[in-house]
């Protein structure tokens, strides 16, 4: 019932126009059966007075949605709804040649063709005006070539069908008919394949939109044409045609639909409520499968026409040439739009892998960013860990230090004591170095840069794993020329390049013998380069392709999570260096960091995440 009331408020509002049109309907079928004359006569002129009365009813339906929004357009609040304008154009055409029709029917004139066909006709252009007027959502390209492509093949369905029953039989006529009467006939069923077109770009591009701002109302009314139309023609050209029947009810039935129309269209385009112009919409919003496999329905139907052609009306070469025309245009049409939604359907895998290949770049970059900010958490606990070990462990060891070096000033003791006291001193300051470092390597105050010493640098990663090289018996090779090399960088950051670099040349190196490690300083204008070589197996090629990306390694499952060397590439970068990798007789990094002049200086960064 709410939906009942919903359609029929239009209507509601309009009380004085309906009252209008009931009393001269009621006037009409009253009082003019008692008028003098044939009853035939009597019956058409009624038919003919109450189809234009309905068309004028519609015309005033289309335009009062123009009284209702008058103040707002006055305010220059909205825009004149020409759509509307058109509309009521085209219903006051059509009543204009009913009233032709039925003076020329009472006077016994001819009433085919006549200046009523002119105004009948121009309902036609009027309506594919006021579609064309309303405003649409600028589409793509590939989706406009589309809709025309669905477009032509509806119409060239409905082309099959009007040449079949209407055009053809028009032509073929042998009576005494003019050229003149041909071609009017012949405009009906063209005008019929326009209006048709209409309908099928209402209901491809209208979209969401169909149900409201009267465009149900529009394509109800074109419909209903189409078909009253049809058969009109197709009785007359039968000679089976008979004024006073039920589709003479349906003309009016359309002018209603379309003042109704033409009303929604004004209120809602008036408050720019209808089709948004300045937005791009894609294919989804518009049209779903089912509006747009509407024209392709129709082609079954023009295919049993073309084979019932073949066989019924051979001799018959107009028809036959016609029917082969569309045909082929038909299929060519087809072929076309099949061919361009194959592309288009390639152009969408090419684009959807594309959006997998960058969403997993995305991907990779977030779990990077994730294990950066684990490390760094972890980097962080453990610097935290480290200032308590330092505090708890100094002490004692320290006490052990001093203890060791005042049993050394005793003046009787034997040569394997005190060399034992000298270990014990040596070994304790290593211990109070190593948690000295190790707090300082794993502070997170900021991003200081500084001038530092790659080989002091170095010596410092040899202090946490030399040991560890040296009991797997890793030759280490450092050459450096004889000035030191200074680096302007983050010493921290360095270092922990440095780490990740050696330990995973100790880990290649597990199962080679005689293993080496090769640390190579040199040195460019700008920049300090360490080259990091090993003796192991060196690279494959298609592990150097993903060496840096994070998460990739060539360890065993639970040896390694891949991210070292993304992280190291990352902090060397952060740096203002780099870090690249090659294969010769085994695995060689090549580490450059910019060089410190003597004007550079302390600068402090915040810390990156």
């Amino acid at each position: 019932m709410k939906a009942l009331r919903k359609t029929f408020k239009p209507l509601r509002r309009m009380g004085w126009a309906l009252f209008l049109a009931l009393a001269y309907f009621v006037a009409t079928w009253l009082l003019l059966p008692g008028f003098p004359g044939d009853e035939d006569k009597v019956i058409q002129l009624r038919n003919n007075i109450t189809t234009g009365a309905g068309d004028f009813l519609g015309a005033l339906l289309s335009l009062s949605g123009l009284w209702t929004i008058r103040k707002q357009l006055r305010r220059g609040r909205g825009r004149l709804p020409w759509a509307s304008v058109t509309l009521a154009a085209a219903c006051a055409s059509l009543g204009i040649a009913d009233s032709l029709w039925g003076w020329m029917e009472w006077h016994d004139l001819d009433p085919f063709p006549s200046v009523a066909d002119f105004f009948s006709l121009g309902l036609i252009p009027l309506v594919l005006i006021s579609v064309l007027l309303l405003p649409a959502h600028r589409l793509p390209s590939s989706q406009r070539i589309r809709i025309l492509l669905d477009g032509l093949v509806g119409l060239t369905a409905l082309f099959t069908f009007s040449w079949r029953f209407l055009i053809s039989p028009t032509l073929l006529d042998e009576s005494k008919i003019g050229l003149a009467s041909k071609a009017v006939g012949i405009a009906y069923p063209i005008g019929d394949l326009l209006l048709a077109s209409c309908l099928m770009i209402l209901m491809i591009r209208a979209g969401k939109t169909l149900k409201g701002a009267g465009l149900t109302y529009i394509c109800l009314g074109i419909a209903s044409l189409l078909v009253v139309d049809s058969f009109f023609l197709y009785m007359t050209l039968q000679g089976t045609y008979q004024s006073g029947t039920v589709l003479d009810l349906l003309w009016p039935l359309c002018c209603l639909c379309l003042g109704l129309g033409g009303r929604g269209l004004a209120l809602h385009m008036a408050s720019n409520r209808l089709h948004p112009p300045d937005s791009l919409q894609d294919e989804s919003a518009l049209s779903t499968p089912g509006r747009t496999a509407i024209p392709y329905l129709l082609v079954p139907f023009s295919g049993i026409f073309f084979f019932t052609s073949l066989l019924e009306h051979q001799d018959q070469t107009i028809e036959m040439i016609g029917m082969c025309i569309s045909g082929a245009l038909l299929v060519g049409l087809i072929l076309l739009r099949q061919f361009i939604a194959l592309q288009d359907n390639w152009q969408l895998v090419r684009k959807t892998q594309e959006d997998a290949h960058s969403l997993k770049s995305l991907n990779a970059e977030l779990r990077a960013t994730q294990a950066e900010l684990v490390h760094s958490a972890k980097m962080a606990s453990l610097g935290t860990l480290s200032a308590g070990v330092a505090h708890e462990l100094n002490q004692p060891i320290a006490i052990v230090r001093g203890i060791s070096q005042q049993l050394q000033d005793e003046p009787d003791l034997s040569t394997f004591v005190l060399e034992d006291l000298q270990q014990i001193e040596k070994q304790t300051g290593r211990m109070m170095r190593i948690i000295t470092h190790l707090r300082t390597f794993c502070r997170t105050e900021g991003h200081d840069t500084s001038t530092s010493s790659l080989s002091t640098l170095i010596d410092n990663c040899m202090i946490l794993i030399g040991a560890q090289l040296k009991a797997r018996g890793v030759a280490v090779t450092i050459t450096a020329p004889p000035e030191p090399m200074e680096v302007y960088a983050n010493a921290n950051e360095i270092e922990q390049i440095l780490l990740n670099l050696v330990t995973n040349a100790r880990d290649a190196l597990e199962n080679t013998p005689n293993p080496e490690l090769r640390l190579t300083i040199s040195c460019t204008q700008d920049f300090v380069v360490l080259q990091c070589a090993d003796n192991g197996p060196g690279i494959a090629p298609d592990a150097l392709l993903h060496l840096f990306e994070p998460f990739f390694t060539t360890k065993e499952v639970g040896k390694g999570m891949g991210l070292g060397l993304s992280i190291s590439e990352n902090l060397a970068k952060k740096n203002g260096g780099s870090l690249t990798a090659h294969s010769e007789e085994g695995a060689v990094f090549v580490l450059t960091i910019p060089r410190a002049h003597p004007t550079s200086t302390e600068v402090s960064l915040p810390l990156a995440a």
